[in-house]
C-alpha cells in the first residue's frame, strides 16, 4: 500500500494533489489583467456612472462629508487624509524614548603593524 497509494494521489505538477487551479478552475484569472487592476478599473467605471443625475463619486463624497459633520472621526480622517495627505508618523527606532542631544563621532586609527590597503 506504500508507493502505489502515493502514486495514485499524484496529479500533474502537484505532488500532494491539494489546491491549485487544477482542482478549482473557476478561481483562475482568465481576464489577462491582474485582479487589483481589474478591481481598480471597475471602481473607476462605477464612480463615473450617473445615479440620480449625478456621478456616484459625488454621492459618496457627500455621504462622507455628512458623516464628518455629525462627528464621525473616521469620516473626518478620510477627508483630512484625502485633502491634506496623511500625517507623517514619527517612530523612534534608536533611543527608546530618550532625547537625542548630540552625536559622538569616533575615528579608529589604523595600526602601524596592520596592512591598511584592504588586501
Amino acid at each position: 500500500m506504500g508507493k502505489e497509494h502515493v502514486k495514485s494521489q499524484v496529479k500533474g505538477n502537484n505532488p500532494k494533489g491539494k489546491g491549485g487551479f487544477q482542482d478549482h478552475p473557476e478561481l483562475r484569472n482568465n481576464t489577462g489583467i491582474e485582479k487589483d487592476l481589474w478591481w481598480r478599473n471597475l471602481f473607476i467605471e462605477m464612480a463615473t456612472e450617473k445615479k440620480d443625475g449625478r456621478e456616484r463619486r459625488r454621492n459618496v463624497a457627500e455621504a462622507v462629508w455628512d458623516k464628518a459633520e455629525t462627528g464621525d472621526i473616521s469620516a473626518f480622517k478620510e477627508i483630512r487624509d484625502t485633502m491634506d495627505g496623511k500625517p507623517q508618523q514619527s517612530v523612534d527606532h534608536t533611543t527608546g524614548g530618550d532625547k537625542v542631544t548630540g552625536f559622538i563621532v569616533e575615528f579608529a586609527s589604523a595600526s602601524k603593524d596592520r596592512d591598511t590597503r584592504g588586501v
